[in-house]
């Protein structure tokens, strides 16, 4: 279940009471979590634009009609950003871009995409956890075996001409 993190990718509970007006959320872990991305706490949806260990920052409160509201402390917080592409880059490119601006969500996009390639020839997938891990098996490494492989073949192409 989402809830308890099995079907997404993050789940986490408050630690202090959010009153309707408060722009940080203070949570038990955001390990797992977007940098940047939004999360469902009852039914208020909520946009954060950066994080700490234990927050959430920059939040907007009561996002696409739902309502900012009171929650008590040990309130469930979760992600439903199960996206593969949005666990690559680390951030949710649509809420990124409506926070952050678009210079910076284009800019950040350039610069961890340019981190992701390195990592896909390296086969390191740790960033996929959960359901996700099928992703890594199915498709991911047999994509980076067939990268690896057509590489070798064109420097070998090069040096034996």
């Amino acid at each position: 279940m989402v809830m308890e993190g099995e079907g997404g990718p993050a789940a986490t509970s408050l630690t202090s009471d959010l009153d309707s007006g408060a722009t940080v959320l203070n949570v038990t872990s955001t390990k797992d979590f977007l940098d940047v991305d939004y999360v469902w706490v009852g039914d208020e949806k909520i946009t954060y634009a950066a994080k700490t260990p234990t927050q959430f920052t920059g939040c907007v409160r009561g996002v696409d009609g739902t309502a900012a509201s009171y929650h008590k402390s040990g309130y469930k917080v979760y992600s439903e950003s199960s996206n593969v592409m949005y666990n690559m880059l680390g951030f949710n490119v649509g809420v990124s871009n409506t926070v952050l601006g678009t210079f910076t969500t284009l800019t950040q996009t350039v610069l961890r995409v340019v981190r992701v390639i390195p990592r896909t020839i390296a086969w390191d997938y740790s960033f996929l956890s959960g359901n996700l891990t099928l992703v890594k098996y199915i498709i991911l490494y047999p994509l980076s075996a067939g990268l690896i492989f057509t590489l070798a073949m064109y420097f070998r192409e090069l040096i034996l001409g």
